[in-house]
């Protein structure tokens, strides 16, 4: 856990833009606070909205904010990226004035303290609430300062990557080879796999990869290894398909789950441990097996990556990368529609459900709010450009 000292209006835009996974478009995003340290809570973005849906998606915003027990927060208004979409100067754009009034108004309603609103243009950001023309220039300042912040350099150090966009988040599942008809074969580092059967299983005699040996026994031994990833991992897409041995291997990815998989295949799951979820996640561990499942995925035939796609959007839930696990529940529901382990994610998802775990997640948890003067409440801190030093932890969905 990482507490921020004084934090800066680029330490909040770094702390949106790192935990969504990337810098935000045409966007509002609310992060929830809560307790005399200004913990961090749920991160949440919907796109900007319209003057007709202004008032109402901020009240939805603020409610879910309420419901999960906070009672502050900061919000930043993102426009687009385009050269010719800049943000005009907050102060003097009528409908992103509006949209702050809106936020002054209806935060405070559900119990909520504004800490700060800042708005991101395409080469600046700056304080809608700051009136210190010293300290917030009009004109805002440039985006470099958001990634050369403190945050932003810790987030690096703990291995924390910046993608461009959202898509980006994903790339590690898109099939290696695309061809015209829509189907994926092969991978990029070997020969290209033999045709999918016309009945649309995949081939299981022994030329074609089945897993030589006890299935999870193989599964264990890939996720101990540190060499590349095996280009052949076709045994590991018929294993997924069962839902025993894809759970099973969820439970592999638990920190000191011990036998806990096999107890689950031999059907004695009197004996697992209940606080299994509560311990978070090992880096390593889940780097390695994201790694396996994913290699199959970019592999996998068409309509048959639903089961990867879904064990890697567990994965995300589980570290707190909601906007990763959306989109790849998105793939795997896209692939086979009410997939039930997907379907559960998006409800997990919609529900703002996290993880119930005592410790951080290894290098995520940072938070940073700061504080400025403005019209409305008086925030915590209210006319410095600084807050005191808090920490926490955070989920994003």
């Amino acid at each position: 856990m990482l507490t921020v000292h004084a934090a800066e209006v680029c330490d909040l835009v770094a702390f949106v833009w790192f935990r969504l996974g990337h810098p935000p478009a045409r966007s509002l995003v609310l992060v929830g606070l809560s307790g005399p340290r200004q913990q961090a809570g749920p991160v949440l973005r919907v796109d900007l909205p319209t003057s007709r849906r202004r008032g109402g998606a901020v009240r939805d915003l603020a409610a879910f904010l309420h419901r999960h027990g906070q009672d502050g927060a900061f919000a930043v208004i993102a426009c687009g990226r385009r050269d010719d979409d800049p943000c005009p100067d907050p102060g003097r754009d009528g409908s992103h004035r509006a949209l702050v009034r809106c936020l002054l108004q209806e935060l405070p309603r559900h119990g909520l303290e504004v800490v700060d609103v800042i708005e991101v243009g395409t080469r600046t950001f700056r304080s809608c609430l700051c009136r210190d023309s010293t300290c917030c220039p009009s004109g805002g300042f440039p985006l470099e300062r958001v990634r050369t912040s403190r945050v932003a350099t810790a987030m690096v150090l703990q291995g924390h990557v910046l993608h461009e966009d959202e898509s980006a988040l994903v790339r590690d599942v898109v099939p290696d080879r695309e061809p015209s008809d829509g189907t994926a074969s092969g991978g990029r580092d070997g020969p290209p796999d033999p045709p999918v059967p016309s009945d649309g299983t995949v081939p299981r005699d022994a030329d074609d990869g089945r897993a030589p040996g006890n299935p999870l026994n193989c599964w264990r031994e890939l996720l101990r290894g540190t060499g590349p990833v095996p280009t052949d991992l076709r045994w590991l897409g018929h294993e997924l398909e069962d839902p025993l041995f894809r759970d099973a291997l969820m439970l592999t990815l638990l920190p000191g789950s011990g036998d806990a998989a096999e107890a689950l295949l031999a059907g004695r799951c009197d004996v697992l441990d209940p606080d299994l979820m509560s311990r978070a996640p090992g880096q390593e561990l889940h780097e390695r097996g994201g790694s396996l499942v994913a290699a199959w995925v970019r592999r996998a035939p068409e309509g048959h990556r639903a089961p990867g796609l879904a064990v890697l959007a567990w994965m995300a839930w589980w570290r707190g990368e909601g906007v990763r696990s959306r989109l790849l529940t998105e793939r795997a529901l896209r692939e086979r529609p009410g997939y039930r382990l997907a379907a559960l994610i998006r409800a997990l998802l919609a529900t703002g459900t996290s993880p119930e775990r005592t410790d951080p997640v290894d290098g995520g948890p940072l938070t940073v709010p700061g504080a400025h003067g403005g019209p409305g409440p008086a925030p915590r801190g209210a006319g410095t450009c600084r807050s005191r030093g808090v920490a926490g932890e955070e989920e994003v969905v």
